[in-house]
């Protein structure tokens, strides 16, 4: 019953700045999805994961222009964009699907520090799912990304961070 998963991913995203504080996004996956059966068969698709709308409110920052420390929070609404995949009148797991079929909120923060030549961003958030596809629950989801950055030369940086990520249990239903 073994499944792979190759996957190749565009995200299209809108931003705006309504105000100097508030940032509004909206993010649209779409995905080239391989799969390749224990049967040795292999399939591939073309389609939309789960859109996210996103705010991100600045709580504090140092000075107004150019700021060293920027403390900001994150509400984001993950919307059921993704169809449900079937093989053979069969869904496959929530593991493989493009989406979960919930509204799924997250919330977080966020902390950008900024000391030229280096800066560093952090932002922590935790993800909850509602009821999707047939009664299928994902399991909360919490994520920690940390980027450091050194601004070597006006044209030239060098980047290194960690994204990491500690899911709970998903439970399935097969309605």
């Amino acid at each position: 019953d073994e499944i792979r998963l190759r996957e190749q991913r565009l995200d299209l995203t809108a931003a705006w700045s309504a105000t100097e504080r508030l940032v509004l996004s909206f993010n649209l996956p779409l995905s080239h999805r391989h799969f390749a059966y224990a049967d040795l068969s292999r399939e591939q698709i073309v389609t939309l994961g789960d859109a996210e709308l996103r705010a991100r409110i600045i709580l504090f920052r140092d000075r107004r222009f150019s700021p060293n420390h920027l403390l900001s929070m994150i509400a984001a609404l993950e919307m059921p964009t993704a169809p449900r995949i079937d093989r053979h009148g069969q869904r496959l797991p929530l593991e493989v699907q493009p989406g979960t079929g919930s509204w799924d909120p997250t919330i977080g923060l966020g902390y950008d520090l900024f000391k030229n030549p280096f800066s560093l961003h952090t932002i922590a958030t935790l993800k909850i799912s509602t009821p999707g596809f047939e009664g299928s629950l994902a399991g909360p989801s919490a994520r920690l990304l940390a980027t450091f950055q050194w601004q070597a030369h006006p044209r030239f940086g060098l980047r290194a961070g960690i994204d990491s990520r500690i899911d709970g249990v998903t439970r399935e239903s097969y309605g």
